[in-house]
């Protein structure tokens, strides 16, 4: 059972876990402990099966109480989406472990090829979160004729490249990882999507670009709800109040209907069965996407800016909510 109330912490803001860019310690062992990587991961693997808009409401809220929190809760729970696609005694090798977590880089910027017992794995891949907790990682890589795989490799044939030069969402433990003629296991291979082996779960019969854009959507309103909840706890003194009051509906109401219609959208997932339909539902997550994130951020800013200097404090707990908002809404998916 997932425990919301773990992650209150009165002592720690947002503020602080930038700053110091690491998570609270409590936090993290609630994390290992918790149940938070396991939403999106079928029964028979001892996982939640959490439908897609219940999924999505775990990464809402907890993005909401912590953007660095809620990003690694989205990247460690949506890797979870692979277990379908690897074969069945590896899917249940890599995620046994009660705290197993697996991290990864989208980008096909490594190199494989075939061995006698197995592929040899090189490259680099940038934005790899919960590096320093995984306890296995996936990367794409490209063999030599152009085909792109998916290998999955142990933290001890890992190097983490431990920099994040941006400016908010610290604690994510967001870092590029390198790998040097790293040999991998055949059965430690996959195509995302090719397979499902637990067709009980209907989760996983969704592309997975369709539910990455799902989980990033989910994700950022709830950072868009941490800010906005912060700013209304905000004294804010000499200013045109009717301006400032229609600043702050105007982004309460985008957040109001870009959630709504993700949710619906989300139960339309579920009875999605061809590839059009699937692709038709992508385009209108985009659109909607697209349609509100920069009516948002523009709104923020006018939001700040009423508050002054102060908004410009990095240890107040506003001003690290609002960077991580605008941050996160830099990844590619939102665009």
């Amino acid at each position: 059972m997932l425990k919301f109330s773990a992650f209150n912490i009165k002592s720690i803001n947002t503020a602080e876990i930038n700053l110091r860019s690491e998570l609270p310690e409590q936090w993290q062992n609630e994390l290992k402990q918790g149940g938070w990587f396991r939403i999106f991961l079928p029964k028979a693997l001892k996982g939640e099966q959490l439908s897609l808009p219940a999924g999505l409401e775990v990464l809402y809220k907890t993005a909401k109480i912590n953007g660095s929190l809620g990003w690694r809760v989205n990247l460690g729970a949506g890797a979870g989406f692979f277990a379908g696609s690897m074969p069945l005694e590896t899917a249940e090798q890599i995620y046994k472990a009660p705290d197993a977590v697996v991290a990864g880089s989208g980008s096909a910027s490594g190199k494989a090829s075939r061995q006698p017992f197995g592929w040899k794995i090189s490259g680099a891949w940038t934005f790899c979160t919960g590096a320093l907790s995984a306890t296995a990682f996936t990367v794409n890589a490209k063999l030599p004729k152009g085909e792109v795989r998916t290998f999955i490799l142990r933290p001890d044939q890992i190097s983490v490249v431990k920099d994040w030069p941006y400016w908010a969402l610290k604690a994510t433990e967001t870092y590029a990882i390198e790998v040097k003629d790293a040999l991998v296991p055949y059965e430690y291979s996959f195509t995302i999507g090719q397979h499902n082996n637990f067709p009980e779960y209907s989760l996983y019969e969704l592309d997975f670009m369709l539910f990455a854009r799902f989980c990033m959507a989910a994700s950022l309103l709830g950072m868009a709800a941490g800010f906005f909840e912060e700013f209304n706890k905000t004294e804010i003194k000499d200013s045109d109040l009717e301006t400032r009051f229609s600043a702050v509906k105007d982004f309460e109401l985008y957040h109001t209907i870009f959630k709504s219609e993700l949710w619906n959208l989300a139960s339309e997932a579920k009875k999605v069965e061809k590839s059009s339909d699937q692709k038709s539902l992508n385009s209108s997550l985009q659109k909607l996407i697209k349609r509100l994130k920069p009516l948002m951020e523009v709104k923020s800013l006018e939001m700040m800016q009423y508050i002054g200097l102060e908004a410009m404090n990095e240890t107040r707990e506003l001003h690290q909510k609002w960077k991580d908002f605008l941050l996160a809404g830099q990844h590619f998916l939102y665009k």
